[in-house]
């Protein structure tokens, strides 16, 4: 059973993930120019865990 994993990598036989390359399309070109972009992305795809 597959589930969302919000700690450490992501296995695609084990996890549900959203391939982001459609996303990302002109987004090399960006880079190439030089100029800025934001990838905006969820609270729980932080690199960090909050302790309560």
């Amino acid at each position: 059973m597959r589930y969302f994993n919000i700690a450490g990598p992501c296995n695609s036989t084990s996890h549900y993930m959203i391939e982001a390359s459609s996303r990302l399309q002109g987004v090399e070109e960006l880079i190439d120019r030089g100029q800025y972009f934001v990838i905006h992305a969820a609270p729980q795809s932080s690199g960090t865990t909050k302790s309560t």
